[in-house]
């Protein structure tokens, strides 16, 4: 077992503060328990005015040297007469404590609110809580909650503080994997004295294991290490990143994504692509060491199908780090502090996987609703956003949030700005159209067995004279060309032939682009990006593929559009009030 020597007020001064302060009742969100419990015995083991307890359902109360010092051990203490949690809470109540401010640790505290003992159980609580505010030294007793779930009584969570106990410091990984590989040489060694262990032959690189035990409980980093020594003799990232990946199999709010994509395999967007290229240096160790700083968030704003979602997919490739897919709406539960606890659950299990690329797909439908958030459900919405918000400002691992949208209107303003960059992902042009084509009619023609049916790119399928035939049409609607072309090719009246231009050509001409059915929304987003003359670049956003050309496109769109009467203004009054 690891022996953890920092102090309370060295790793977590909110939790600190909360305790010098005399809140009533706490409730620390920590997956650490010995750590914490060991934590607040060194803060305040030598103090002559405060005195703490600790209960579980396996020892009943004790005091909480007796735990620190048996745990360990074959001879942990147990109070019998205490083992329910209300008897240990009559005798926390009755105890005589005029010479300290005492505390009470309840662990696994999430199991009380609710069941058979949950009446007496909050009744007892709420009368501690009150005798505290009473000035008389006999009645100084004070209760922390503890467990690594959040879930309270709704009688008693108007009475409690909650705190999050944060994760290991880099000083603390360190010393944890020295200790370990010092374990690994003592115990796992030959017994010959030459064959011993040594610490620079466990670790090729110190910084990148570090990063990437980081954001990890001290006992998970343990049993990683451990495991990957057994397995391979040595501690290697890849052996933690698979470790990580089986933490999100436990949850059903995080995802993992396996992708092959690159940066070769997405037609256009080359803006976009050199400024995520420039931007790698901060997650390599050169950049580190040089001072830069990871960035914190790429906002990608655009019609749906026009390459948002694989360019964050391919990003985790380019920047060799793994992507995590979250998806805030399942946040969202009808239990009063439920969604925001899941939250809290869920930013505390994206830190276990920094370094990291977050994917969020359509942001707008979890996070819209914050002003109206209010009257449409007590401020719920507005209470998870404004977590997220504060976590993503103040976060200090290297995590990469990259969010898509398709209608930036109903997000608001100040998760916007926590954004380093937006960029605007237009429908393609037709250079970039004719690099979509041969992306997709190369993947197509890998995917046939039979070579009869092998054809030329640029002679059977010119990709240049299909995307001057392909106007409007967006990256995936151009893949769903190619797709159900192949099925027209196979059920040909002569029967399968190979893919030719012909046959393309027909699918296009009964291809409905998707601009079509959101036209009013296009309007919207071109002019809420605007154009700046001077920057030749957008005004909210850049442009992700170019300046100039792409906004005189736009603007021929736009008068397509109209010259269609299609009557845009009325539909969009109350979007043009919030530009």
């Amino acid at each position: 077992m690891l022996e953890f020597k920092t102090k309370l007020s060295e790793t977590n001064l909110e939790i600190f503060n909360k305790i010098k302060g005399f809140t009533p009742l706490i409730y620390v969100v920590c997956e650490e328990e010995y750590k914490f419990v060991q934590e607040i015995h060194n803060e305040f083991k030598n103090s002559n005015t405060t005195r703490f307890h600790y209960y579980s359902s396996t020892t009943g109360m004790i005091e909480i040297e007796d735990y620190v010092k048996t745990y360990c051990t074959s001879k942990l203490k147990i109070d019998k007469d205490t083992l329910q949690i209300i008897d240990a809470l009559q005798r926390f109540a009755e105890s005589d404590v005029t010479k300290y401010v005492n505390w009470l640790i309840i662990s696994e505290a999430d199991i009380y609110g609710n069941g058979s003992v949950s009446e007496m159980f909050c009744r007892k609580i709420k009368d501690i809580i009150n005798q505290s505010y009473i000035d008389n030294e006999e009645i100084s007793k004070y209760i922390i909650f503890l467990s690594s779930k959040y879930s309270i009584n709704s009688k008693i969570v108007n009475y409690t503080d909650v705190c999050y106990y944060k994760y290991p410091n880099e000083n603390e990984v360190k010393n944890t994997i020295q200790e370990i590989a010092d374990k690994c040489s003592k115990y796992y060694s030959d017994n010959a004295k030459d064959n011993k262990v040594k610490y620079k032959d466990l670790i090729s690189n110190e910084n990148q294991i570090i990063r990437s035990c980081s954001g990890m409980s001290l006992f998970s980093v343990q049993k990683i290490l451990l495991n990957s020594y057994s397995n391979k003799r040595a501690f290697e990232v890849e052996q933690i990143i698979n470790f990580k990946k089986e933490i999100l199999k436990k949850t059903n709010l995080l995802e993992f994504i396996e992708s092959d994509v690159s940066f070769d395999d997405i037609g256009g967007l080359d803006k976009l692509k050199q400024w995520l290229k420039k931007m790698a240096g901060g997650w390599t160790e050169q950049g580190i060491n040089f001072g830069l700083q990871p960035l914190k968030g790429l906002l990608l704003v655009g019609v749906p199908g026009t390459g948002k979602s694989l360019i964050c997919k391919s990003l985790a490739n380019e920047y060799k780090i793994p992507l995590i897919k979250f998806d805030p709406s399942k946040l969202f539960s009808s239990r009063v502090g439920d969604s925001e606890a899941n939250m809290h659950m869920a930013l505390n299990l994206i830190e276990t996987q920094a370094p990291c690329v977050l994917f969020i797909d359509e942001i707008e439908k979890a996070f819209a609703g914050i002003h109206s958030s209010t009257f449409s459900d007590a401020g719920t919405t507005a209470r998870v956003i404004g977590v997220y918000l504060t976590w993503m400002q103040e976060c200090k691992k290297s995590i990469f949030t990259v969010a898509t949208s398709n209608m930036i209107q109903y997000l608001p303003p100040e998760l916007i700005s926590r954004f380093d960059e937006t960029f605007f992902v237009n429908i393609p042009s037709e250079e970039e159209r004719t690099m979509i084509f041969k992306i997709h009619l190369k993947r197509a023609l890998s995917n046939i067995k039979d070579e009869k049916y092998y054809f030329d790119i640029d002679k059977d399928c010119t990709p240049l004279a299909l995307a001057i035939n392909s106007k409007d049409l967006t990256g995936r609607e151009i893949e769903q060309v190619v797709k159900e072309s192949m099925y027209e090719a196979f059920n040909s009246k002569s029967g399968p032939t190979k893919l030719n231009d012909i046959i393309i050509t027909e699918v296009l001409k009964k291809k409905i682009p998707i601009i079509k059915t959101m036209d009013k929304v296009l309007e919207y987003l071109i002019n809420w990006v605007g154009y700046d003359e001077s920057k030749k670049d957008g005004i909210r956003a850049r442009f992700a593929s170019g300046g100039e050309k792409e906004w005189n496109n736009l603007k021929e769109f736009l008068n397509i559009l109209k010259s269609n009467n299609i009557d845009l203004k009325n539909d969009n009054d109350d979007w043009n009030k919030k530009l």
